[in-house]
């Protein structure tokens, strides 16, 4: 009769078990990063006089339905996306600062300009004419300012979020040194922290937005870090991350604590890595050597000439301003616009010699074998370009991540009509087990009625 009892207690204790881990499933069927659990049960046996009796039910172990590998390709979009969307947050920055919903900009400015200088030969003893020539020139100026200026706060600015980027990888792996500690406490028990398994999971998505994640798994649950192939956390130690810069510099590094520099390899920290190093010092060096160029030619032209009080010759810019940021027109010219140079001789008031050919100077090939014109253009539409591309990108990486997630979901995730069937089960299994037990006590009290 003992037998029956144990039979059926350890029936009620594996149902009772089983329900409350199905419970535990539909409480968390909305919680993010939650992993369904499931009891894993076995029979318990014994050999008695040359056969295998069976001893009941019992709870094995609870296992979590997790499937690293599809957790894996799901970091590794994350990486991807978390590099390409800060690509498209930047790029979108410089787009804004090289264009204009006005229709105003550098390509714009410099036909001002340059059409400016065939007004003037028009009538080269206009006064109205020069004024309005140095107001375009002004206005030109004031455009090579601006986005020199708007390119030096867009590096700033992402060096700043980059920065804030790697104070954010150390505070998760500071949490992943502690969510290892608490698994490997854990294990040591003999009880394992699910929980913590999921935290960990979580902490490893966030962690692999930033940078490229490598990881192994310990047998204990414990996971190691690597960053560029360099380990940051095992053994139960933690290295501490740190930001490499130099003011006014494009440089950005990441170093360890210990001196040894790594690679993002990935993830949106790459990205700004990127762009710090790359991509903005090469736009602002388009920039500058538009300003450069624009600066030597047209004071070639012009110190050739002459203008409308006398016989000296000028330059138009000042030579030694020859960046987009300092690029700035002859004081003397500001001054007195009689002295802008339209004529190839001097005191011939009415030649347009020097005007026509400052004029002509917008169609000349003078850099990268583009004119100025198509230079701007091709440095105004790089951004837009490349956002576009951008855009293809993130929206492939989007859909094969979410077909990761539909995967991942029908392995890991709570299906709340599936846990309630199996409610019902575990119910059904408890009641017919107590049930047992009634037929054996009633069994028994009759045994001991006919004794």
């Amino acid at each position: 009769m003992n037998s029956i009892f144990d039979i059926a207690k350890s029936g009620l204790f594996s149902a009772r078990q089983s329900s409350t881990i199905v419970s535990n499933n539909i409480a968390n069927a909305n919680t993010p990063g939650y992993t369904r659990q499931r009891a894993d049960l076995s029979a318990t046996v014994m050999r008695k006089n040359g056969y295998t009796v069976g001893r009941g039910v019992t709870v094995k172990q609870v296992e979590q339905l997790r499937n690293h590998l599809t957790d894996q390709q799901i970091m590794k979009k994350d990486s991807a996306l978390g590099n390409l969307n800060e690509q498209n947050r930047v790029y979108k920055q410089l787009q804004s600062t090289l264009t204009s919903n006005s229709g105003n900009g550098l390509d714009t400015q410099l036909s001002n300009f340059f059409n400016a200088f065939s007004q003037l030969s028009n009538n080269p003893q206009d006064i109205s004419q020069r004024n309005a020539l140095l107001s375009k020139a002004k206005t030109l100026m004031a455009g090579f300012h601006n986005a020199a200026n708007n390119l030096e706060n867009i590096a700033r600015q992402t060096k700043k979020s980059a920065q804030s980027r790697v104070k954010k990888i150390n505070d998760l792996l500071q949490n992943l040194q502690s969510v290892n500690k608490e698994i490997a406490r854990s294990h040591a028990n003999g009880k394992p922290d699910l929980n913590g398994k999921d935290q960990q999971t979580q902490q490893l998505k966030s962690l692999s937005k930033l940078v490229n994640v490598g990881k192994i798994y310990n047998k204990n649950g414990t996971v190691e870090v690597r960053i560029g192939g360099i380990t940051v956390l095992g053994g139960g130690q933690v290295s501490t991350v740190k930001a490499e810069t130099a003011p006014g510099k494009h440089v950005f590094r990441l170093r360890l604590d210990n001196g040894k520099l790594i690679k993002p390899g990935g993830g949106a920290l790459a990205a700004d890595q990127s762009m710090i190093q790359t991509v903005i010092p090469n736009t602002e060096q388009h920039l500058n050597n538009m300003a450069k160029t624009l600066v030597q030619q047209v004071n070639k032209i012009h110190s050739s000439g002459y203008g409308l009080n006398d016989s000296v010759q000028r330059n138009f810019f000042n030579s030694t301003n020859i960046s987009a940021q300092d690029i700035s027109i002859n004081k003397s010219l500001l001054n007195n616009p009689g002295n802008i140079a339209a004529s190839s001789a001097p005191g011939e008031a009415g030649n347009n010699n020097i005007a026509i050919k400052l004029s002509n100077l917008q169609n000349k090939k003078v850099l990268n074998n583009q004119t100025l014109g198509s230079n701007a253009v091709s440095l105004m539409s790089k951004p837009g370009n490349r956002i576009t591309e951008l855009k293809s990108q993130i929206d492939t990486q989007k859909s094969a991540k979410q077909l990761l997630f539909n995967q991942q979901q029908s392995q890991s995730g709570v299906n709340i009509d599936n846990q309630l069937t199996n409610l019902i089960k575990y119910q059904n299994a408890y009641q017919a087990s107590a049930k047992v037990i009634t037929a054996g006590r009633q069994m028994s009290n009759t045994l001991l009625s006919i004794v």
